[in-house]
Formats: C-alpha cells, sequence, structure tokens
C-alpha cells in the first residue's frame, strides 16, 4: 500500500514538472516572437509570373520614412508579360529603398527594408545581401548545360514491329479477362 502512495505522488510530481515546463516554453515562444516581431524586415522581389527573371520599377508610391502596413502598394513594376502592382505584407516604416524608379531587380534581389522608424538596417541589409539566393553566374552554368540528346520520334509501324516481336505477334489477355472480368 505504501508503495502505491509513493508510485502516486511520484507521478503526481512528474506532472507538475511538465506543467512547468510547458508554461516557460510558452514563455519563451512569446517573448522570442516580440522580439522578432520588433526587427526589420527585407523585402525581396517576388517572381510575379512563371517566367519572371527580372523587373522594372515604373514608380514607388511609397518614400523613405513613410508609414506603410500590410495591403499598402509600394510600386509599380513592369514584368515580362505585364504592368503590376507591388503589395507591402509588413507593418512599419519604409527605411531602405534598394531599386530606384527605372531601374531593374531580379527575383529574390533586396527592394526594400520595412522595420521601426529610426531603426539601424544596415547590418541586415548586408546579411540579406550576402545570403541572395542565386548569383549571376550559377544562372549562366544552368543556361550553359549541354542540351539533351534527342531521342527519334516512335511511330506506329515501330510499335507494331516491337509487339509483333514479342511473344510470337499473339494478343494477351487482359487482367481483367484473367479474372473471370468480362
Amino acid at each position: 500500500m505504501v508503495s502505491a502512495i509513493r508510485a502516486f505522488v511520484c507521478m503526481l510530481c512528474l506532472i507538475t514538472q511538465l506543467c512547468y515546463f510547458f508554461i516557460n516554453c510558452a514563455i519563451l515562444v512569446i517573448f522570442a516572437s516580440n522580439l522578432l516581431a520588433d526587427m526589420a524586415e527585407v523585402i525581396r522581389m517576388p517572381r510575379m509570373s512563371d517566367t519572371m527573371t527580372e523587373g522594372t520599377f515604373v514608380q514607388w508610391f511609397k518614400k523613405v520614412g513613410d508609414t506603410v502596413k500590410n495591403g499598402d502598394i509600394l510600386a509599380e513594376v513592369e514584368t515580362d508579360k505585364a504592368t503590376m502592382e507591388l503589395e507591402n505584407y509588413v507593418k512599419g516604416t519604409l527605411l531602405y529603398i534598394g531599386v530606384e524608379k527605372g531601374a531593374s531587380a531580379k527575383v529574390d534581389q533586396v527592394i526594400a527594408i520595412v522595420g521601426k522608424e529610426g531603426e539601424d538596417y544596415t547590418q541586415l541589409l548586408k546579411d540579406a545581401e550576402s545570403a541572395t539566393p542565386q548569383t549571376d553566374a550559377e544562372e549562366e552554368k544552368k543556361e550553359e548545360a549541354p542540351p539533351k540528346e534527342e531521342k527519334a520520334p516512335v511511330t506506329e509501324e515501330k510499335i507494331t514491329e516491337e509487339i509483333a516481336a514479342e511473344d510470337d505477334g499473339r494478343v494477351k489477355e487482359t487482367a481483367r479477362q484473367e479474372n473471370g472480368c468480362r
């Protein structure tokens, strides 16, 4: 009887410790999300169509120092197919514009930074530019890849010859016929 009580008390202690652990984890997550929410955010050139490789900035509707919110139109971008509006997805102040009106930006290139007014974004900009996903040299290597060998087109005669060569040209029953389904 005493050992059952000890086991029960140990179980309660374990449950209490697990509760404290999960509460502490939740507090850390909330604290970390508040810290991350206060950081400036890099805005990169989005891929606005399947074939888009770069976009030309026709007009900026916001300037450095303007307050922006989700859904605001930052700029008008001309792509290979159409001229489209670039929508903002971060709340804050426009701290940096990386592409001037009339200039082009490749997909995933840093085009702007949004954060708190007066926030220092220089280190964030250096880190973002050094972490650009694909360089020009990598794109050139992709373009210079050797072409794949073209196979001769398959004709009806070729298929007929292959079928005739297999099993003396006899037609086999299908799986449905073998299972009694007709």
